[in-house]
């Protein structure tokens, strides 16, 4: 089954330059890898973690970085670009938007 999107806070933006990733040192002079209007869009299937740690931990960070950073988490395929959140091998995904889908891979033992 899909996300309850109930469980998934809602972005809190925080205003352009009050800290975020920004703050961290976490930026690129490559515009063609952000997301446009810092939304990034996601997917993934309840069925696809039947692990409730996993959900719990991915769950918990979608929240922490809607209410704590300037970028919004958005559920869905969003234009066509989007992050797919799989139980792949091992714990790694991209960095920045390569466009179209783009696997995140939340493996056994990575919650």
């Amino acid at each position: 089954g899909e996300l309850d999107t109930a469980e998934v806070a809602p972005a809190k933006r925080k205003p352009k330059g009050s800290g975020g990733l920004r703050g961290l040192g976490a930026t690129t002079s490559d515009n063609s890898i952000l997301w446009p209007n810092g939304k990034l869009y996601w997917v993934w299937t309840w069925d696809t973690y039947n692990n409730v740690e996993a959900r719990n931990a991915i769950t918990a960070a979608h929240n922490y970085i809607n209410q704590k950073t300037e970028i919004e988490l958005v559920y869905g395929k969003g234009n066509g670009d989007y992050v797919s959140i799989e139980p792949l091998d091992g714990c790694w995904s991209s960095v920045g938007r390569k466009g179209g889908k783009q696997s995140m891979s939340i493996g056994e033992g990575c919650e």
